[in-house]
């Protein structure tokens, strides 16, 4: 009775000391995981500013040269209209000359 006691004893020891390790266990792959997902995330946040600051700075590029562009139309634009303006108003400054020119010639 005393051996059956004694290797109950042994085996309730030994199971306490498995239960203890496999606890142990969880807890350290349950820190090394909480560790990893803390690293993946640290990486995964790095990388997402950094395409982030690229989209940023590459579209701030676009807008500039689309800027630039469209102040280039426009210049180019309001250039011609000048152009067309003074050209016209040059036409209409002949034609009144002409038109003053022969009223003063039928008076004379």
């Amino acid at each position: 009775m005393r051996n059956k006691q004694q290797d109950l004893n042994n085996a309730a020891r030994a199971a306490a000391q498995r239960n203890t390790a496999t606890e142990f266990a969880s807890e350290t792959n349950a820190a090394q995981v909480q560790r990893q997902n803390q690293a993946s995330a640290a990486r995964a946040a790095a990388q997402q500013n950094t395409a982030t600051e690229f989209a940023s700075e590459t579209n701030a590029v676009q807008n500039q040269a689309s800027a630039a562009r469209a102040a280039a139309q426009q210049n180019t634009a309001t250039e011609f209209a000048s152009e067309t303006n003074v050209a016209q108003v040059q036409k209409q400054n002949r034609v009144s000359a002409a038109r003053a020119a022969q009223q003063n010639n039928a008076t004379k």
